[in-house]
């Protein structure tokens, strides 16, 4: 810039503040904060300037503006806009700038304020873009350019190189033409050059200047330049309603971020390998069942979003895409994941929560780089030993697994603390070792006990108390198990007493809606539960009913004693039973004086427990057709007494026989595992 051209330039700049300033002294404030709104638009009419007036009264924090309903008039007759045609107007393009300038820096407006005038003129100029007149049609068209330029303006930049390309660079374009166009695009352009000029668009104005003069070489150059840049590496094509992925997609190599979500998709089509270019898609939202072979084609892909589809298997070829790093399968219907999956090294973030995955494979130690695994709400029973080697792990969902239902609330709550849940899980304190070996079973007081005899069991774990209300609401609600019990379970959790009237609103017991347990309940032992409830409940957490021999083992150990604190007289210091007087259950592991050998409480009262086992005479044999569950209609055996029940019932060694079908309310479970689970 020369010094007579800045002397100028300078010249101009005060001009403009000076009538800024005048305008600012004559009408004030209000007026003003008008004039920085009207700015927005490129032209004005009274009906547009009332309207932005009716609109935008207050400021973005909600404080009044104040602005009087005579400054639509006495802003557009005054010395900053002028009349182009009847009822239109229009601002002093440098004024008009520094207007928005001023409306972006103030505390006020910034962009917030220039985000709803672009989302108000949009919405104003709808109709219009559709006209039969020319004149209104490109009007409103130089609107949405407007509103563009100042919310998204590399979309702005973009769609004005699509337009130069097709109304001017093509080569059937007479000369007259191009002036004509030239004439209406270039002063959009130079209005709006500022907003636009760090994204590209200073050499589209400059190389269309030259077009307009006539300068040697312009059109080449505008040529290339427009083939850049309308080219878009990003396609938002979210909330349209496509039920197919048209193949012009498809073609569109140079994508480098393609948005698919909230759309009705059911597949994909195989030319989706072309997009080699790709390094984010989003699928999100949409009716998947499958992926073809040819998305594992899409080796550039960083992030790759299939959240809330109806995928039930993923396709071997999706462990070619090395470099993701983000991977979401929330919300899909997974029941088995391909090995291929777990040699994405540089994954960072896997989510596979809402899916019905039962398993884990023991392949995913080799997400070595693995910072975020949210695996909610699946049906998993077990963990493989390899995620404890996951040493980048900073967030761990595993809450409303099966296998979640023995581990502490409060440590699954918290998944920011990921050795501490899988300290929780591998080293479960719920869980109680039994080692191999012989123990006595039986005794000579009664005839059913008899005779007193050596079985050999291998090793095993059983769960250190029985099964809680909490526990089996979790299941209820996680399950859908239809449990005929339900209602009569919570009149019996609303009693305080053997004989106490209920006195509660049941209605929630009748179909789950909103139960909550009564407090203080949560940890008291389930009842009402029959043989087959007890196994459903097994069966859905990946664990089993003891046999009756290793319930009696874990209840007495290896030295034949009586009770499974040893010979002693039971007391109600160490255990709920008839002579405790409590009349009810009592919270699991309350007596810590009544524990076996092993560690197991509550095997001497509280409540009567099923066992695995068909009711048969002594000596135990397992393989006399005793553990054949498929004889599912044959009495079963219940231990270990209840609160209901004398000093005898509560022997280590006493057994009865019960039909499956039967419940009382001092009959519950608990569970037990083989050996081998990563308990």
């Amino acid at each position: 810039m020369t010094d007579r051209e800045a002397i100028l330039q300078q010249r101009r700049q005060e001009r403009l503040k000076q009538n800024i300033s005048q305008f600012k002294q004559q009408f004030g404030q209000a007026h003003l904060d008008l004039a920085y709104q009207a700015a927005f638009s490129l032209t004005l009419t009274p009906e547009l300037l009332y309207l932005l007036w009716a609109n935008f009264q207050k400021d973005i924090q909600g404080n009044p503006l104040n602005i009087p309903r005579i400054a639509v008039a006495d802003l557009l007759l005054s010395s900053l806009c002028q009349q182009v045609r009847y009822e239109l107007y229009q601002m002093d393009p440098a004024i008009r700038q520094q207007f928005l300038n001023d409306l972006r820096a103030d505390a006020r407006f910034g962009q917030d304020r220039l985000n709803q005038l672009a989302e108000f003129l949009l919405l104003y100029v709808k109709d219009q873009l559709h006209s039969s007149e020319n004149d209104q049609r490109d009007g409103a068209e130089s609107q949405c350019w407007t509103a563009l330029a100042y919310t998204k303006p590399d979309e702005a930049t973009r769609e004005l190189a699509q337009v130069l390309q097709a109304r001017i660079l093509r080569q059937a374009t007479s000369a007259q033409t191009i002036k004509d166009e030239l004439m209406y695009l270039l002063p959009l352009m130079e209005t709006l050059a500022d907003p636009l000029r760090e994204y590209g668009f200073e050499p589209l104005l400059v190389n269309a200047r030259g077009m307009a003069r006539g300068d040697r070489g312009a059109k080449e150059a505008l040529s290339a330049i427009v083939k850049q840049i309308a080219q878009p590496t990003t396609l938002d094509l979210s909330k349209q309603n496509l039920t197919s992925l048209p193949l012009s997609v498809c073609q569109m190599g140079h994508l480098q971020s393609l948005n698919l979500s909230h759309n009705q998709l059911t597949e994909l089509p195989p030319e989706i390998g072309q997009l080699v270019n790709l390094v984010e898609l989003n699928l999100n939202d949409n009716q998947l069942t499958e992926l073809p072979p040819e998305i594992g084609q899409l080796v550039n892909l960083v992030e790759l979003n299939l959240s809330h589809n109806q995928l039930t298997a993923l396709p071997p070829k999706l462990g070619q895409l090395k470099g993701v790093v983000k991977l979401n399968l929330d919300h899909n219907s997974l029941t088995t994941l391909p090995r291929e999956l777990f040699f994405l090294k540089n994954l960072r973030l896997l989510n596979l929560s809402h899916n019905q995955l039962v398993e884990i494979p023991s392949e995913i130690e080799n997400l070595v780089n693995l910072e975020v695994l949210s695996l909610d709400d699946n049906k998993l029973k077990s963990l493989p030993q390899g995620i404890k080697n996951l040493a980048h792990l900073q967030e761990l969902f595993l809450r409303h697994n099966p296998l979640s239902i023995f581990m502490p609330t409060d440590i699954l709550e918290d998944p920011q603390k990921p050795a501490a849940i899988l300290e929780a899980y591998f080293n479960n304190k719920y869980w109680v070792t039994i080692p191999a070996g012989e123990f006595t079973m039986g005794s000579d007081d009664y005839s059913n006990e008899k005779p007193i005899h050596q079985v050999d069991l291998p090793e095993y774990h059983i769960a250190r108390v029985p099964v809680t209300n909490e526990q089996w609401l979790i299941f209820l609600k996680e399950s859908g198990y239809q449990w005929a019990n339900l209602k009569r379970w919570g009149e019996w959790l609303y009693k305080n007493k053997y004989d106490d009237q209920v006195k509660a609103d049941l209605t929630a017991f009748e179909n789950l809606s909103g139960l909550k347990l009564p407090a203080g309940k949560e940890s008291h032992p389930v009842v009402y539960v029959t043989w087959r409830d007890a196994m459903a409940f097994c069966e859905w957490a990946g664990v089993r009913l003891p046999t009756e021999a290793e319930w009696e083992k874990a209840a007495r150990g290896t030295d034949g004693r009586k009770y499974p604190w040893g010979n002693e007289k039971p007391t109600p210091k160490i255990c709920n039973f008839s002579e405790s007087k409590l009349r009810y259950t009592t919270p699991v592991g309350s007596y810590p004086g009544g524990a076996s050998p092993y560690g197991c409480l509550d095997m001497a009262g509280n409540v009567w427990e099923w066992c695995s086992s068909e009711y048969k005479p002594y000596p135990y044999k397992a393989d006399d057709g005793r553990e054949d569950l498929t004889n599912v209609k044959n009495v079963k055996v219940r231990r270990g007494g209840s609160w209901l029940h004398d000093a005898n019932n509560v022997r280590a060694c006493d057994r009865h026989s019960l039909d499956p079908n039967v419940w009382y309310d001092d009959l519950g479970f608990r569970c037990c595992v083989s050996l081998g689970m990563d308990f």
